[in-house]
């Protein structure tokens, strides 16, 4: 999966952390009221100073969401500790 997503995503180096779940049947489906589940968690990341998430849970499981996701989660941590001098 990193060697695929290395060049893509402009990776030079190995992650601090990942992991990887796989469902040999099919792509997790959400349940019911996970629309309303997903809008009160950025609501409550939107709160929380120095929260932010990503994953295939928040925009669907589609590499390229995830990728979309992960990207404004990073852009907004990097936000986050520059204006807080870090």
């Amino acid at each position: 999966l990193l060697r695929e997503l290395a060049p893509v995503l402009g990776i030079r180096g190995a992650p601090a952390h990942w992991s990887v779940k796989q469902y040999p049947r099919a792509i997790p489906q959400y349940t019911r009221g996970h629309t309303e589940l997903v809008q009160e968690i950025k609501k409550t990341c939107e709160q929380s100073q120095g929260l932010f998430l990503a994953g295939n849970y928040l925009e669907g499981p589609a590499v390229g969401a995830c990728i979309d996701v992960a990207r404004r989660a990073a852009t907004a941590a990097q936000e986050y500790l520059q204006s807080r001098g870090a």
